[in-house]
């Protein structure tokens, strides 16, 4: 079975983001996943390295 891909519009149906600054400034300084590009314009990421970033995001938050 492929790889399941979420693109932008996506990430904020599913709430996870709701800008590109912001989805931006998490790929360089907290670890979100860079994703691929599918096109010159076009960039999506992988459900399961997008799954795995917010279960360690959630982690870090239980520990603070």
């Amino acid at each position: 079975m492929g790889t399941k891909y979420l693109r932008y519009a996506d990430l904020v149906e599913r709430q996870i983001i709701s800008n590109r600054t912001t989805l931006s400034r998490w790929i360089r300084n907290n670890g979100f996943p860079p994703g691929i590009l599918l096109g010159p314009n076009t960039r999506a990421w992988p459900v399961d390295q997008v799954d795995t970033w917010l279960e360690a995001r959630a982690a870090q938050r239980e520990v603070a």
